[in-house]
């Protein structure tokens, strides 16, 4: 299980992913707007639609 917040520190914005134990997963340099630098952002295709499939699966106790 992991938690993503959107953080603003040194004058940017920044996504923040902990997972169990608090443990940090990953940063992301993101603009005000919530949209994703990296080249590396997934937005769409086969696994992104995975993932949509099984994050709502996950938020309906499935």
């Amino acid at each position: 299980m992991k938690s993503t917040w959107r953080v603003r520190a040194d004058e940017r914005f920044w996504w923040v992913v902990v997972g169990l134990g608090n443990a940090l997963v990953s940063v992301i340099d993101v603009d005000p707007w919530r949209r994703g630098k990296g080249h590396d952002i997934l937005i769409g295709g086969l696994l992104y639609a995975h993932v949509d499939t099984v994050n709502a699966e996950l938020m309906r106790g499935a």
